[in-house]
Formats: structure tokens, C-alpha cells, sequence
């Protein structure tokens, strides 16, 4: 009974191929065929093994030109299914398109499963040399969790660009591609010749393309800290093209090398960017920029993070006499501490809503700055901010009661407003242990004691903060606080607590690029990670200046 229905459905699906017509119907016979054919005995399988092979080459020729039809109207999904039953069938692989079915897959967002088809269609076409270049491509968006990871497929993507460079000498993108892609790299320093190398091969190529200027531009100003070749390029970027996003990005390079009138002044495109645009909410009053509003009240609204508000806010005290009234939107999270110091203005939780506040203009927290004009020089760097002296009490009779020297840790900060390279790992506050007679103290919130594994197991304080006013009254019992860049580090600036600022080595642009002084905060001392993205030796120079002083 299986071998008579076998013939019916492989006779007649050989049929309707014959004849050019009813495709859809052949196909279905000759599907009921194959599985059948897997159900007779060997001796059958013999007899008939080669019809169905005729008949599979016809059904390949057909799901073949399917395929390609798919693909040329970039119906991609429906291309992608055919190749799968044909690459299931196929045994000519020499023939077979693998570039096509990868670029399918590529499409459908398959990145891994596109890299082994490109990779395979190479060993039967090596001289296909354009698929190196989208092999860099596909390994360049391979998202990863794990350094080491990332940092194999970017070798990987480098690897396939350069093979595609060996052929292909004058293809700007990809000289550029390779540029970022040497940045990206854990050890990029070492990498330096390499990038700039890569980027004046794209700018010969192409020099009046914004994207290879850009390139040189951020190189020069975050890898060689050389403003004059930084601004040449920012310059000639700026002259081919420009949107928020790039006065953006050329405003904090003008802040971070201390021109504070053009940088400030251009520094409102954070809000009007494409991509990762500031939040601020949609406020249909005015937004003051420096007229006489002496007869209105003004809103100063919050903006980024914590630390942003508590670093801004010491320059609303400069406006107040500006306004009939002044009102600062806050976190809610510092509301409570920001009421505590009774400032010239009055205090509003972020939570209220707009509609509940009464006011007739308003401006972004970090708009003040070009509204006042200020200079480095011109930055009131002494403490602005006050702890509740009973909360303060609290800590010291709690935490505090004894004549060991107080250091205090946050080495990683709130994670929505933060970027990951900021982070001090917990091996490298560990150094800290060579302090003898010291109490250590954690200031980070959510943390487990498991998380130090080494010689120092500090006081957790993090569960006693409900919000930043307990934050400050730990801080002021502390003899040093040690923290990365976050909120808590502005405040124990802002208080005037001692501290010791680790930096990444390529800090955000409002460090500028100071190390030791700092000029937002008189008690702050700077130190940074040096260029190999590693923590020991700024670590190690903090531990010594504090048994210095």
C-alpha cells in the first residue's frame, strides 16, 4: 500500500513538473512522496531511488527559482524558507547560493546564523572578496555582555576588513569601520597607530566627508587630548554638515578643553537630538533665555541625573534675583535635602504635576550656565550643601563612635543615568586594605558583603538611606569618601566632604581634563585611570595621598 501510493504521488508530481504548470500541487506531491519514500523497505528504496532523485532535482529547480524570485522582490522571509528545503535537499553545494540564503538570513536579524553561511559560500567562492567587508559588518553587531566576548568579535570584525582591504584599496567606509572598531577594543591604547592610521587612509580618500572629519575630530580630543588637530576637524565637519546631534557632541568637546562660552551656549542641542536626546518634559510656557522676567515667576526644572541636579544647582542662587519668583523641580529623591538648606528659591518634587505649579516661564537646570556666563575661573567651588545636623547624630552615634580613620565607598552608580565604563571593580577598592586602622563603609545602595571577596568587609550604610538627605548626614561623619563619577560623589563635593574622585580614562566632558584639582569642588581631588583601562596605579596613588595627609 505505501509503494503503490509512493508511485501515484512521485509519477504525478514528476507529471505537473513536466508540464510547466500547477507547481503548487506538483509540490505537494512530491513532500507526501519523500516521506513515503522513507517508509519502504531497502529493496523498494533501491528500485526507485532514481526517480525520486529526477524528481528531486526538478522539485530543487523549482524551489531554487522561488527562492530567487523571493529574494529579488526582498521578500526575505518567504526567500529564506525555500533555501532552507533546498539547502535540505541540494547536494550541490558548489552551486549552491549561499550568499543569498546569508544575506536572507542577515536581513531577518539571524546575525550568528548569517556568518556561517557567508563563511561557508567562501569556501566555494574565496575570491567572492566583498563578503569579507559584510563579515566585518555582521561581527560589528554582535551584541555582548561580556568584554572578552565583544572583544572577540571586533578582532573578528578587524580581521575580515582588513582581508577585504588587501582587494579593495579604496573604500573609505570600511578604513573608517576599522578606526572605531580599534577603538572599541579593551586595549585600544595599544591600538593608537592603528586608528589613526585607518582614519587618514578614509579622509585621503574622502576629505570632505563629515563622518571621516568626525572621526579624526573625537580622536584627537579623547585619545591625544590635542584641542588644536581636535578643533581643525570639529571645524571641517562642522562646515560639510550639521544637526543637534554633532553641536551637541562639538559643544561638550568645547567644555571639556574649557571654552565655556561657545560650549555652554551651544549646549542646549542635548535637548533637541536625535539620538539619545535629554528627557525634559513638554512645558507650554516660555523658555526663558536671559530677558527681564523681574515681574514673573521662573521654574528651573531638573534634567539627567542626580548628580547633574546637585552639580547645577548651586548657580539658581545666581538667578534668583532675576525673577519675582524662582521654583526648582527636583528629584524626588533630593527633595528633602535641598529643603533642609532653606536656598532663596522654593523646592517642587519632579512628581508634581506641571499643571499643580504655578509659574509663567521656565528653563532646563543646565541652561543656567550660559544664561550667567560662566568661566572656569568663575565656578564657586566651596560647599553649597548642608546635612541635617540630627540625621548627622544618628550616623556618628550609630556607625561612626570610635577614632579609626572613616573611609567610605560607591563605586558604581544609578544605572539609568550612567555609563558602565565608570564603574570601579570591588578587586580594585580592595587596594584600599594596605590603610592600617582604618573603618571601611559602603555607601552603595543594593549591595551584598558577598560582593568583597578580598581583605575588606565594610559597614553597609546603603539600607539606612531613604533618600539623599540620609546620604549627606553619612557623608559628613566620613573622614574620606572614595567613589567613581555619580550622584553621590557631586554631593559629598557639594558638602565639602574629602574625596577622592577615580575617574575613567576617558571621563565625561565636565571633568575637562583636570586630574588632582578640581574646579567644581574645593575638597575634591581627581585621580584617572590610566589609558590601558585598568584601576591599579590610579588606586594605588589615592591610597598614598591619603596616608599623606
Amino acid at each position: 500500500m505505501i509503494k503503490e501510493k509512493f508511485i501515484y504521488y512521485i509519477s504525478t508530481a514528476d507529471d505537473i513538473f513536466c508540464n510547466g504548470k500547477f507547481f503548487d500541487k506538483a509540490c505537494d506531491c512530491y513532500k507526501k512522496a519523500r516521506d513515503l519514500y522513507d517508509l519502504l523497505d531497502e529493496s523498494a528504496k533501491h528500485d526507485y531511488s532514481s526517480l525520486i532523485d529526477k524528481v528531486t532535482l526538478k522539485y530543487c529547480d523549482y524551489i531554487k527559482n522561488q527562492a530567487a524570485e523571493g529574494y529579488k522582490k526582498k521578500n526575505y522571509r518567504k526567500a529564506l524558507l525555500f533555501y532552507e528545503d533546498l539547502m535540505f535537499l541540494s547536494k550541490d553545494e558548489q552551486n549552491f547560493p549561499f550568499f543569498e540564503m546569508a544575506d536572507c538570513q542577515k536581513q531577518q536579524g539571524a546575525i550568528k546564523t548569517a556568518i556561517k553561511t557567508y563563511k561557508k559560500g567562501l569556501e566555494f567562492s574565496p575570491s567572492k572578496y566583498d563578503v569579507f567587508r559584510i563579515l566585518g559588518d555582521l561581527y560589528s553587531m554582535i551584541k555582548s555582555d561580556c568584554k572578552e566576548d565583544e572583544d572577540k568579535n571586533t578582532f573578528s570584525s578587524i580581521q575580515n576588513y582588513e582581508e577585504y582591504c588587501r582587494h579593495y584599496f579604496k573604500n573609505a567606509s570600511v578604513y573608517a569601520a576599522l578606526g572605531r572598531a580599534y577603538s572599541k577594543l579593551s586595549n585600544e591604547y595599544s591600538f593608537r597607530d592603528k586608528q589613526i592610521e585607518y582614519f587618514k587612509k578614509a579622509l585621503e580618500l574622502k576629505p570632505d566627508d563629515f563622518e571621516n572629519n568626525k572621526n579624526l575630530a573625537l580622536f584627537y580630543a579623547d585619545k591625544e587630548n590635542n584641542f588644536e588637530m581636535a578643533k581643525k576637524y570639529f571645524d571641517k565637519a562642522l562646515s560639510i554638515f550639521s544637526n543637534h546631534d554633532y553641536l551637541f557632541l562639538y559643544a561638550t568637546f568645547l567644555i571639556k578643553y574649557k571654552n565655556f562660552s561657545k560650549g555652554w551656549e551651544l549646549y542646549y542641542h542635548r535637548l533637541e537630538k536625535e539620538t539619545n536626546q535629554t528627557p525634559y518634559p513638554q512645558i507650554d510656557k516660555p523658555r526663558w533665555k536671559g530677558e527681564d522676567i523681574s515681574d514673573k515667576t521662573l521654574l528651573v526644572s531638573c534634567e539627567q541625573g542626580f548628580g547633574d541636579s546637585i552639580m547645577f544647582l548651586r548657580f539658581i542662587e545666581q538667578i534668583t534675583g532675576k525673577a519675582k519668583r524662582v521654583i526648582f523641580r527636583v528629584h524626588d529623591a533630593l527633595y528633602s535635602l535641598i529643603k533642609e538648606n532653606n536656598f532663596p528659591f522654593d523646592t517642587v518634587k519632579e512628581s508634581e504635576k506641571l499643571e499643580n505649579i504655578d509659574f509663567d516661564c521656565h528653563i532646563p537646570l543646565l541652561d543656567i550656565p550660559h544664561i550667567i556666563n560662566l568661566q572656569p575661573e568663575t565656578i564657586p567651588s566651596s560647599p553649597y550643601l548642608k546635612a541635617d545636623e540630627e540625621k548627622v547624630l544618628y550616623f556618628k552615634n550609630k556607625y561612626f563612635n570610635h577614632n579609626k580613620l572613616k573611609i567610605g565607598f560607591v563605586w558604581r552608580g544609578n544605572p539609568q543615568f550612567y555609563n558602565k565604563n565608570r564603574d570601579i571593580p570591588v578587586s580594585a577598592v580592595d587596594l584600599f586594605s594596605t590603610l592600617k586602622g582604618a573603618e571601611f563603609y559602603s555607601l552603595q545602595l543594593k549591595i551584598k558583603e558577598t560582593e568583597f571577596k578580598g581583605n575588606i568587609h565594610p559597614v553597609l550604610l546603603g539600607g539606612e538611606f531613604k533618600d539623599f538627605s540620609y546620604t549627606a548626614a553619612a557623608l559628613k561623619n566620613l573622614d574620606y569618601l572614595v567613589s567613581s563619577d555619580n550622584g553621590v560623589l557631586h554631593l559629598a563635593g557639594a558638602l565639602g566632604v574629602k574625596t577622592i574622585c577615580l575617574l575613567n580614562c576617558d571621563a565625561e566632558y565636565r571633568w575637562m581634563n583636570e586630574e588632582g584639582k578640581c574646579s567644581w569642588y574645593d575638597s575634591l581631588t581627581i585621580f584617572r585611570q590610566t589609558w590601558d583601562k585598568k584601576w591599579d596605579n590610579a588606586v594605588k596613588a589615592a591610597v598614598e595621598y591619603i596616608k599623606a595627609h
